[in-house]
């Protein structure tokens, strides 16, 4: 059997080597002809997984090691029976604790108040439900807005989108979708923008085009913007990138554990579509001399992970390059992207 990988994704060889042959490429690599060449493929979100990639090939199992399946066409890799999975959920812890930094950053900075806030949650998942168990902890109010969760739960506390507009953070975790009843592509436009309160903290950890780009130009000036994604990566509107407040280049899930994670769920998802042994993937720990008796949650968080420091290394590096580098650039601020680790893995002195 044999595999066609992303190269940069973690723990290939200790998860599948015993099982298949294996041929890591950069995603940039991975075209039709080595496709057709494989029996599985494994992949993150920076390849479209169509037709166009799969004409001619007899692929047994599609496996995407990230959270997010809108590089996947779900429809066609119906139509063709191919076997697929995608590890939601592997980088939930990560993303939760980059919100919590990106709060922590505002209120170090005096953009938000330490106690008394009221947050909006728009997409209310694995993500989202954590956080507001987390924020309910911390005794603030937290309005929650999912209308699909509301469609099939009728005891779900949901408010309008209208409702958030005076939350002091409005933070996102819906899917990119761009049909059914409630899509949420464009979801953030120049009506809810235009209502949303002056100073409110925008945070954006799902998918860029959530947000209309062109209509938070215009109509959300008046607001501090958190952004870890963009419309049309990697090849991002730099007037965006500019204005926020804090920009990454996609990193939030990006926790050492996030990443194996999701090679972990993958390969057990392949393990039970051939018949193979299960894995669980190694835990490595990092030690770190931090007091935490002496630091409240903010101070633990920012010395854990400040993102004002990646605001500052992307804008940096985005703003020198030259347009026809700008989506590399991206990409190679994501693969530098310094080693993060959850806070369940880390030991401290």
């Amino acid at each position: 059997m044999r595999i066609l990988a992303d190269n940069l994704i973690p723990l290939l060889q200790y998860f599948f080597a015993d099982q298949a042959e294996i041929l890591a490429l950069p995603f940039q690599e991975i075209n039709r002809e080595a496709v057709a060449n494989s029996d599985i493929l494994l992949t993150r979100s920076q390849l479209k997984i169509d037709a166009e990639l799969l004409e001619n090939s007899a692929l047994k199992f599609i496996g995407s090691c990230v959270t997010g399946t809108d590089h996947l066409d779900i429809p066609y890799l119906h139509q063709q029976h191919i076997p697929w999975y995608a590890a939601e959920g592997c980088n939930s812890q990560s993303v939760i604790e980059y919100v919590l930094s990106l709060i922590a950053a505002c209120q170090a900075d005096e953009l938000l108040a330490l106690e008394g806030l009221s947050i909006g949650i728009i997409g209310v998942g694995r993500i989202g439900s954590r956080l507001n168990t987390i924020f309910k902890q911390l005794g603030w109010t937290v309005l929650l807005h999912d209308p699909i969760r509301a469609m099939n739960e009728p005891d779900f506390l949901h408010s309008a989108l209208e409702d958030l507009t005076d939350c002091d953070v409005i933070s996102l975790h819906t899917p990119l979708t761009r049909s059914g009843p409630y899509p949420s592509y464009h979801l953030i436009a120049k009506t809810f923008l235009e209502s949303v309160k002056p100073d409110a903290v925008l945070i954006n950890t799902a998918r860029g085009a959530v947000i209309d780009s062109k209509d938070l130009l215009e109509f959300g000036q008046h607001l501090i913007w958190c952004l870890d994604v963009f419309e049309n990566e990697p090849g991002i509107d730099l007037n965006i990138m500019e204005c926020a407040y804090i920009a990454t280049p996609h990193i939030a899930g990006h926790s050492v554990q996030a990443k194996q994670r999701g090679t972990e769920l993958v390969y057990n998802a392949a393990a039970k579509q051939f018949n193979w042994p299960a894995k669980s993937m190694p835990i490595t720990r990092k030690s770190v001399d931090i007091d935490l008796d002496s630091l409240v949650w903010q101070e633990l968080m920012l010395a854990l992970m400040d993102p004002r420091t990646e605001n500052q290394r992307m804008k940096q590096a985005m703003l020198s390059c030259s347009a026809a580098t700008r989506g590399s650039v991206f990409s190679q601020l994501r693969r530098t992207y310094p080693e993060r680790f959850e806070l369940d893995y880390l030991e401290f002195k």
